[in-house]
């Protein structure tokens, strides 16, 4: 096939015989050596310097597409080949396509860096050095910045030029990719008049629009949904939906998802899928843009198709949120407040030159909080917080206080709002997000006296509003460890602190 004629869209049935199958990997295997790359890529590229801060998040979404490309035609199985460094080789080529280029040397130091055991102790795979001497532009050059003449460095450096050209030629020299992302604020202005009316039409005022004005600013309630979607549709990226589904179906399974993911705070209701999704193959048809458009846009904006984009979300959100439940049936960990002032040493790190992480386009790339059953434990298993044909409208209702209000809280912290969360002490703690510096903060004390820099910090606050798993994709094993020390020492220093009873502006509870 010529290059550029490949649209990259496959049927069920062929993901479900993949290289990596053929060789005896179970599907949830494959399914999870993908997902863990895609954190890779993400935190790999969130490390990386290369005097322009970290990659950009559209280089980061390309390079995870290209890597669902590659498992097309190249098996993940064990023994077959390195899956970390072909996901690095992925964004290697992702970075040039979307001229985001950083030296080879910065791909391998952030390698080297955040390569850890299954304890959380940094491996190092490439050695390490002494060299402590200040590099261009006054950046100090840390230990895992290994020297680029040294043979492992040469040889990693080999490795990945070779793959390189492989990615290539396995992607036929076709480098376009359709992000969701690019598609979820039209499908909002969109979906704004297609609103579900009462019979005394009461339901369809004024304060009810997602847009405003002429309809090309979003309105308050637009701008909850659209962080929520955009986070969603960034998500995507993980699961093997671009090999499915065209981006535009994408984004509009994820707006409409997250309409229904807020439901108790969210009046909008919209007409039935079956209905919308008609009308918006028209809106598509009529800007009479076959390349912006295809043909594959009208034949999958269907009622069935909308279902399974939101079905294979609310399962990686499920999934998430199951480990996380495991991980802290195992180990629950109470933080110590201190009765008075924080310790001497407390202090809030600055950020070095050039060192700044971020996980999405314009917003973060920030998972939603998984919707979760009154017990504690997923009910996704059931059907009850499936989309409409699974025995649910919506993924987090009514009689989900708790999941509700996480939800709010992930909006409103994603949104630039300061969230509160109640401590052990009188006063509750603060949470925020910097979009300028892309810094999540906490007033808690643990968080104040993890020995990191700000953008690598986390907490339990955190945590629980933005799931184990998404912190760990953002700040590592290393600084998920460094916060558990953090907690420790302040727990020795402090015996007498109670532990906190949470409970954010939603109603979440502290695990």
């Amino acid at each position: 096939m010529p290059p550029g004629q490949q649209n990259w869209l496959f049927p069920k049935e062929n993901l479900e015989h993949t290289p990596s199958r053929k060789d005896g990997m179970s599907a949830e295997s494959e399914r999870a050596v993908r997902k863990s790359i895609c954190t890779f890529i993400q935190r790999v590229g969130t490390h990386i310097h290369g005097g322009h801060g970290s990659c950009k998040p559209m280089s980061m979404n390309t390079a995870k597409v290209f890597f669902h490309r590659v498992c097309m035609s190249q098996s993940v199985a064990t023994g077959k080949q390195n899956p970390k460094l072909l996901g690095v080789t992925c964004l290697f080529v992702a970075c040039k396509t979307e001229e985001d280029m950083r030296p080879i040397k910065e791909y391998i130091w952030a390698m080297n860096q955040i390569d850890v055991d299954e304890n959380g102790q940094n491996l190092y795979p490439y050695g390490t050095t002494t060299d402590e001497t200040i590099m261009p532009k006054g950046r100090k050059r840390h230990k895992w910045m290994v020297d680029e003449e040294s043979v492992k460095f040469q040889q990693v450096r080999e490795n990945m030029l070779q793959v390189e050209k492989c990615i290539m030629q396995m992607l036929d020299y076709d480098f376009s990719v359709r992000h969701p992302i690019s598609f979820t604020k039209e499908i909002i202005q969109f979906l704004d008049a297609r609103r579900k009316r009462n019979e005394d039409n009461t339901d369809f005022d004024e304060k009810r629009r997602l847009v405003q004005g002429d309809g090309s600013v979003l309105s308050e309630l637009g701008v909850q949904i659209y962080n929520m979607a955009y986070a969603m549709a960034n998500d995507s990226g993980s699961t093997t939906l671009a090999l499915e589904y065209d981006a535009a179906v994408i984004a509009a399974g994820c707006v409409s998802l997250a309409v229904k993911a807020s439901t108790k705070a969210n009046p909008f209701k919209l007409i039935k899928v079956s209905k919308w999704t008609k009308e918006l193959v028209a809106h598509f048809g009529s800007k009479k843009d076959p390349a912006m458009y295809p043909k594959e846009v009208a034949e999958q904006l269907k009622k069935d198709c909308i279902e399974d984009v939101q079905n294979q979300m609310l399962d990686l959100y499920d999934e998430a949120e199951m480990t996380k439940t495991s991980v802290q049936n195992q180990q629950i960990v109470a933080e110590p407040e201190p009765p008075a002032a924080p310790p001497a040493h407390a202090s809030s790190s600055s950020d070095p030159a050039g060192h700044t992480t971020t996980t999405t386009t314009a917003l973060p790339a920030t998972r939603p909080a998984a919707p979760v059953a009154p017990g504690g434990g997923s009910s996704h298993s059931n059907g009850s917080h499936k989309p409409s044909g699974h025995g649910s409208a919506a993924p987090a209702g009514p009689t989900q206080p708790a999941a509700a209000g996480r939800a709010q809280d992930l909006a409103d912290l994603e949104a630039g709002k300061t969230v509160s969360m109640k401590g052990s002490g009188p006063k509750p703690h603060e949470l925020v997000f910097s979009k300028e510096t892309n810094v999540y903060k906490c007033t808690c004390p643990v968080w104040r006296n993890v020995p990191l820099r700000e953008n690598d910090k986390t907490c339990r606050h955190l945590i629980m509003i933005r799931s184990r798993n998404t912190e760990m994709g953002r700040v590592g094993e290393e600084g998920i460890a460094k916060m558990e020390k953090a907690e420790e020492v302040l727990r020795q220093q402090y015996p007498q602190a109670r532990p906190s009873s949470g409970g954010g502006g939603g109603g979440g509870q502290r695990p």
